[in-house]
Parts: C-alpha cells; sequence; structure tokens
C-alpha cells in the first residue's frame, strides 16, 4: 500500500475528513470454472492469471467498474459484462466460464467443431422469419400470432445446418438461427439450443 503525506494546518486535515466520504471495500473473489486459465483484470489494471477451478481476489470499491477478461482459446470473452457497477458489500463471489458470441458459435457449429441441440425443456420455432402485429401478440408460442406460425420440437434433439438471420416478431427485432427439421425452414430462438464442444461440454453463447 503505498502512503501519501499531505502537508499543511492540522484544520485544513480535519475539514478534508470531514468532507470526504469513505469508499468501502469489497473483496471480490472470482473463480475459473471453465477448462482454460483465466486472464483478468478490473479498471485497466494489470491481469492476473487463474488457473482452471482456481480462485484469485481483488478487492474494488462499490461503484461503476470496467473488466478485462479472457480465457486462452478462440473464446470471445467470459459471463462478466465489461462495464459494470458493484454495489455496496463486503464480499463478492463471481464463477466465469468462457463465451462466443452467436456468430461466431454458428460459425463453428457449421464448421462441425460445436454440436447444437435443443434445450431439454419445452422449445419452440417458427415457419415463418417476420410475423405482424403488436407486442402483446407475440407473448407466447401456443396462442396469438405465433400460435398459428410455431411448432414445437422435441427437447435433446440434435440441430445441424445453422445459419443466422433477423426475425419481427410484433415489431421486435432478434438474433435467430435457421435449420431444416422435417424438410421445412424454420427459425429458432438461439436460447432454445445448447451448443457443445468437442467433449460433450455446453458453452455459454451471448446473443
Amino acid at each position: 500500500m503505498r502512503n501519501f503525506a499531505i502537508s499543511g494546518p492540522a484544520t485544513c486535515l480535519l475539514a478534508l475528513a470531514l468532507v470526504t466520504p469513505a469508499l468501502s471495500a469489497t473483496s471480490v473473489v472470482v473463480r475459473n470454472t471453465g477448462r482454460e486459465p483465466l486472464q483478468i483484470g478490473f479498471d485497466r489494471g494489470a491481469a492476473q492469471t487463474i488457473a482452471p477451478r482456481a480462485t484469485a481476489t481483488f478487492t474494488l470499491t462499490a461503484g461503476p467498474h470496467t473488466a478485462q477478461c479472457r480465457f486462452e482459446g478462440q473464446y470471445d470473452g467470459c459471463n462478466l459484462d465489461e462495464q459494470f457497477t458493484l454495489a455496496d458489500s463486503q464480499r463478492l463471489s463471481l464463477n466465469l466460464q468462457p463465451i462466443y458470441t452467436l456468430p461466431h458459435a454458428v460459425t463453428l457449429a457449421q464448421q462441425g467443431n460445436l454440436k447444437v441441440e435443443t434445450r431439454r425443456d419445452m422449445v419452440w420455432a417458427t415457419k415463418v422469419q417476420d410475423v405482424a402485429g403488436t407486442g402483446t401478440e407475440c407473448v407466447s408460442y401456443e396462442a396469438g400470432k405465433l400460435g398459428s406460425v410455431a411448432t414445437r420440437l422435441r427437447s435433446g434433439m440434435p440441430v445441424s445446418g445453422l445459419a443466422l438471420a433477423t426475425q419481427q416478431l410484433c415489431g421486435e427485432a432478434r438474433p435467430v438461427v435457421t435449420t431444416v427439421i422435417g424438410g421445412e425452414k424454420v427459425y429458432v430462438q438461439p436460447n432454445f439450443l445448447i451448443f457443445r464442444d468437442a467433449n460433450g461440454h455446453p458453452i455459454l453463447v451471448r446473443q
């Protein structure tokens, strides 16, 4: 810790202490839950390398911060926003893992480097790219404007032949992927899919 000497009358030091708010320190414990080394730094400070399944502790004050987070390999970052605001707290734990952007993940899937399947819960696709209407008419895939153009997909079903597209649902633009199921082209929201690496481990994908 660096010590700073301030010269001047004692009354000035007292006044400074009275008007300067105390900044509380928060211990931020970062755990690497990925399978490759993680390099992370805050507020453009020196990055620290964290081995897989290891942790490191940083001390940050409450308020806005920036993060520089990178996993070794061809990942696009980690599950931590580049800019974030830290609340007043004594301790915070962050479990970080690598992510791909959606375009990168789709490209890797096209190359056979990632496998894609539908999620294990209720999954839907639409048979058309765009649906006109108001927001309330596109709330449910089982009713409204989506009810007539949506089809339910089997859970855990392998999905191949992916391509990127933009879908307009009741005035809202959303990134989607297209594929062919049962001989018919459909549009699927990325959050209905699971991307897995060659070892079958799921990979986070940021839309």
